[in-house]
Order: structure tokens, then sequence, then C-alpha cells
């Protein structure tokens, strides 16, 4: 069963945990933040991304193909044992979700001039 897709609320809060992870390097989380900011961006991904995947073939764009493929190799990859790799692996995880917002509030508007018509 897909997850339930995001409220517009819950997809406002995604935006704003991915402005909380996309930040220079003085303004990085803490260890801790890291680890709660990417179950957090990891589970609302996970929502995204179902819903991503089940827009209909004539709302799918290159752009939404390039993110749920990037999504899917970021999650059989997971974070790399560097210094810095979780902070790396979260800001990936942060530019995706940010990538199927963006594709979600295209969707969105295409629907609402088709519907319009």
């Amino acid at each position: 069963m897909d997850p339930k897709p995001l409220t517009p609320t819950e997809r406002e809060l995604a935006a704003l945990d991915c402005d909380r992870v996309l930040v220079g390097f003085q303004f990085k989380p803490s260890p801790l933040e890291i680890g709660r900011l990417t179950v957090t961006i990891q589970s609302r991904g996970e929502r995204l991304h179902a819903s991503v995947r089940a827009l209909p073939p004539e709302n799918r764009t290159r752009r939404s193909d390039t993110v749920l493929r990037d999504w899917d190799g970021l999650i059989a990859q997971g974070p790399q044992s560097v210094p810095l790799g979780a902070w790396t692996y979260l800001r990936a995880l942060a530019r995706t979700v940010r990538g199927f917002l963006e594709v979600l509030a295209d969707a969105d508007v295409g629907a609402a001039k088709g519907g319009a018509r």
C-alpha cells in the first residue's frame, strides 16, 4: 500500500525542513539534529516519492524522472562512512525532497489549468 500523500501543510513543513538543512557549513546542525532531520526528511520523502511516482504519464517530466532516480539511488546507497557523510547524505535527501515538491507543485498548477478549461 502506498503511503498517504502529504497535505499542503505537510508539504510546507517539508520545505521548511529542507531550508533548515540546506545551509552553509557554519550553520551545520549538531550530529543529533542531523539524525533527527534525516529520519524526518526521509519519511516525508518516501511519501512524496510515492506521490510523484503516481503522477499520470502526461504529468511526468524529465525533472520528475530525475528526482525519482536520485531518490532511489540515495536510499539504496545510504550515508557514506566518511567525515561529514551523514550531513552530506541529509543534504542530498533534502535537495531531492525539494525536487519532489517542485514537481508536485508544477503538476498541481497543470491540473488547475486543465480543470479550468
